[in-house]
């Protein structure tokens, strides 16, 4: 839905919107403590954490669990809801949101130094002095204007406003107060909810960040749990199904020189390969997937198949 409101044309996106309403059977996720609107990955994230704290195992398991909290059926009308002007409203923030999943798509793989290094190891650079580090800044916002020519060719303007943004942010984030590599580590994996005990030398950072980003996405969603916060971060990050699938498809997916925001938003969908018999990517993803396939055949087994269409009338099964 959200990717649909992002349209430029609002008198198609009204035409899709009536489209589903008009739908006699479907299927959605919503929360069972919600008696309007439709899920998303929040949701699913929640759902399968509920199960997991509830002490499921297994992905398999944890997925058939997070569905029969989760899964609805009925009309388009039950889905949406009956109220065209509702989404009309919600209709700025979701194209504000679509932006953001710009800057996801350009960024979300950028990196500034190598992640796959021990704490250890990174505590052995010296800290760059002010100086230095005015230095890598501007590096870094020219390799950042560099990125997002990529996804938006011919758009400097926009280009360098969105690189300005990422500086702004990685500057926030360096502090005035730190005085060694180790200070600036400890501080920025506390930020993510690493316990001291956690950051050891042996310890890779690329495993602390992914562990760091997971735990501030259950710090969201403790609310709609039922469970603390405290409970739902010591759920192991392999335990969840979305959160696997994720991974699997990060660390064995396709480098992409240009990575396009209907990446992103796949990538987002393609955490319901764990509740569908059969799910329908782009086929950069659907590559992404057969790649998994081959090199983690048992994290593929529990989950439906992968598939592509060119049109959404041969989706649909109907005539074009």
């Amino acid at each position: 839905m959200e990717e649909m409101q992002s349209g430029e044309d609002g008198e198609i996106t009204k035409a899709r919107v009536r489209s589903i309403q008009s739908f006699r059977m479907m299927a959605w996720f919503r929360p069972p403590t919600e008696e309007f609107g439709i899920g998303s990955v929040v949701q699913i994230l929640a759902a399968e954490a509920v199960v997991a704290a509830e002490g499921s195992t297994g992905l398999h398991n944890i997925s058939d669990g997070a569905r029969d909290r989760l899964l609805r059926i009925g009309t388009g009308k039950e889905a949406i809801g009956e109220e065209d002007w509702v989404w009309e409203v919600v209709r700025p923030t979701m194209r504000a949101r679509h932006e953001s999943s710009g800057d996801i798509a350009t960024f979300g793989a950028m990196r500034s130094f190598d992640e796959n290094r021990t704490i250890g190891d990174l505590c052995k650079v010296e800290l760059a002095s002010p100086m230095r580090r005015s230095f890598q800044l501007k590096a870094l916002r020219a390799k950042a204007v560099e990125e997002a020519l990529r996804t938006i060719p011919g758009d400097r303007v926009k280009a360098e406003d969105m690189a300005d943004n990422l500086v702004t942010a990685v500057h926030a984030s360096l502090g005035p107060d730190v005085e060694t590599v180790r200070e600036l580590l400890f501080r920025s994996l506390a930020m993510q909810e690493s316990d001291p005990h956690e950051i050891t030398d042996g310890r890779v950072l690329a495993d602390l960040t992914r562990l760091g980003k997971l735990r501030q996405q259950l710090k969201v969603v403790a609310s709609q749990t039922g469970h603390t916060f405290a409970e739902l971060k010591m759920i192991p990050e392999k335990a969840l199904p979305s959160r696997a699938i994720e991974n699997a498809l990060a660390n064995h997916g396709q480098k992409r020189q240009k990575r396009p925001i209907s990446d992103v938003i796949d990538g987002h969908l393609a955490t319901f390969a764990a509740y569908c018999d059969e799910l329908y990517v782009g086929k950069r993803t659907a590559e992404d997937f057969r790649r998994v396939a081959r090199m983690e055949p048992m994290l593929a087994e529990p989950f439906g198949k992968i598939g592509t269409s060119a049109s959404y009338h041969q989706l649909m099964g109907v005539e074009s």
